[in-house]
């Protein structure tokens, strides 16, 4: 078993979501983070929860824009 091996799927299981940055990769492909919709920000971080870096990507755009409240 080779070195590869021993870690296949650990990144997939750490990362689901894959990294956080600037483009979110949606069902319908990817668009930025700052072109999103508020609404659209608020469903992706139900989906991805508090523990996933995604969530504190989302929530630093909500800032940005002035919407944290629910």
């Amino acid at each position: 078993m080779s070195f590869r091996e021993d870690f296949d799927g650990y990144f997939e299981h750490d990362y689901p979501f894959g990294m956080p940055g600037d483009t979110w990769h949606s069902k319908n492909g990817p668009i930025k983070v700052a072109e999103m919709t508020t609404e659209h920000i608020r469903a992706c971080m139900k989906i991805v929860g508090e523990d996933d870096g995604w969530y504190g990507r989302f929530l630093r755009e909500l800032v940005k824009r002035k919407e944290t409240q629910p």
